[in-house]
Parts: C-alpha cells; structure tokens; sequence
C-alpha cells in the first residue's frame, strides 16, 4: 500500500502493519535513524526497510547526493558526496556496503591521530565490517588525494585508481595505479604504481606505464630506477634496478674562486652503486650505500 503527499511516498505492507519503503523526492534531508549514518541530503532519497519494518536494509540517494557518517564516540563523521550513491546495511545497521558514482567527493576529518584528507574521482566502492566501519574503497577515473600533514607541507597524489585500507582512525594504506604521480613541496615522484604508508610516511614507486619508470625529484636528487623507495619525513632513499642518479649541491655562499670548486659547482650524474649517489642503491649482489650529501661544496 501506498500513501503519498507531494514529497513523500511511504509503503506499507499489504496489511499495513509493516514500513517497506520510504520514498522522498524535492530537496530531501534525513538526519539520524541508525549507528551508522548520521545525516542524509539529495534530490531524492529513498529508504527501504527489512522485514521487521524497523530497520534500514538499504538507502538510495540520487542528485547532489550527500551522507555523513556517525564519528566515534563524538568525533566528526566521515562526509561522502556523489551524484549518485548506493548502501546496503547490515543487520546491526552497520554499511556492508557503499557504491558512490558522478563527482565523487570523500571527505575523511582530523582526528587526534590522523590529519584530514579528500579523495576526488568519478567512481567509489566501498566495504564496511561491522563497527569496524568502512574498512576499505576504491576509486576510478581521475583521482586525486590530497593529505594535510600535520606540521608539514600538504601532500598530494594523482592516479587512475586508488584503493584505500581504512581504520577508524583514517588511512593505513594507499595505492596508486596508471599514472600516478605525488608531490609535497620539494619532492615530487612518478610511475605507474605507487604504495604510501601514511603511518610510517614511506613511498614506494612501482612499475612502467605511459608515463614513464618510477621517477623522483627533490632539491638535491633525480633519481630513476625500476623500485624506488622514499620515507618523505627525511627523504631517506633505496633504489634498485638500472639506478640513474643527478645530484645538485644545495645553495652555498660562494667563497674566492678555485679550479677545484668551479668543477665541483655543477649537477652530477652518477650511475648504480656509484660511491657519490645521496641513496642507498641496490645493484643485483652488489650494495653500496653512499655518504650524504654535503651542505655546501668545500674549496
């Protein structure tokens, strides 16, 4: 059975004891009504409910759709915008699932332990596991992550896909795949493949694709090799595989000229395992790992 205004149509069982179906149409907004979600907002919205006409079994939103999750114990929600989004709930209420499509917008806030992050693409599915939460997404077309690292220059990546493990906490893991690229002021660093640990602040460049080998950049080193592995915090490198490095000296109050000096004052090349690379590089059996840079060439 069916009774509807010109807003809202709500469905019943056939003897009408039990809800069904909640359709709402024009502007919607939802706040409350599970552990889950906190607040609900699209041109339309529909809710479905189980069998026992109590609880949420899945919620479709179409048209500037918006959701905020429930936050841990008071903290703010996760925000999620799309034009069209998707969930199935679990019995406990919980989302099993999330399925975003259209400008997809994921908003994950500061917390205590973890700074605020955004991921825009066109796609995103997500998984949910009980009060765990969403514990994983992925994203497709036109990716773009941004992190505001606490005390730090924010830090950004571009990719086709991402797949993101998440806590309650925010991010464990991010991968990056077709194209990816990052930067953080000073650093950037490209290939088709990258791994970020945001706990540990390591990255890992991976793999060959139209946009080239694994590649990186700062203000002392460029730096090509089939695997690179940089922790971003001090910029500590490893490299393996067809190591390519350039080094430049960083700036230096220059002193009475030398001969000396002006062959030492340029960018230099160095090759795998070469003594005079600021990474440690890793060529088949053999390991060199090469002294630091200096600050300032010596006469």
């Amino acid at each position: 059975m069916c009774s509807s205004d010109l807003n809202a149509a709500v469905h019943l069982t056939d003897d009408d004891s039990l809800l069904t179906r909640i359709e709402l149409r024009g502007q919607s907004e939802v706040g409350g009504g599970t552990s889950s979600l906190s607040r609900l907002r699209a041109n339309s919205i529909d809710l479905n409910y189980a069998p026992d006409g109590h609880r949420l079994r899945s919620v479709s939103l179409n048209g500037d759709g918006a959701i905020v999750l429930a936050g841990n114990e008071g903290a703010p929600g996760r925000d999620i915008r799309a034009q069209q989004l998707d969930i199935t709930l679990a019995d406990d209420e919980s989302i099993s699932r999330l399925v975003a499509r259209g400008a997809v917008l994921l908003t994950l806030p500061r917390t205590e332990d973890s700074p605020s992050r955004t991921v825009e693409a066109r796609e995103m599915d997500a998984t949910g596991d009980g009060p765990r939460g969403l514990t994983g997404a992925s994203f497709a077309g036109g990716v773009t992550f941004r992190e505001a690292a606490t005390g730090q220059a924010p830090r950004s990546a571009r990719a086709r896909s991402l797949v993101l493990g998440l806590t309650a906490q925010g991010v464990d893991a991010a991968t990056f795949s077709g194209q990816a690229r990052f930067e953080q002021e000073g650093l950037q660093a490209s290939a088709a493949d990258m791994a970020y640990r945001p706990s540990s602040g390591d990255l890992r460049l991976t793999g060959r694709d139209a946009g080239g080998a694994p590649h990186l950049r700062d203000e002392q080193v460029t730096l090509d090799a089939a695997t690179i592995l940089v922790q971003i915090d001090n910029r500590a490198m490893t490299a393996s595989g067809d190591v390519r490095t350039t080094l430049r000296p960083r700036p230096w109050t220059p002193r009475p000229p030398s001969a000396g000096a002006a062959r030492r004052s340029g960018p230099t090349s160095t090759s795998c395992g070469s003594r005079r690379s600021p990474i440690r590089a890793i060529c088949g059996s053999r390991r060199a790992r090469a002294p630091a840079l200096a600050s300032s060439p010596r006469t």
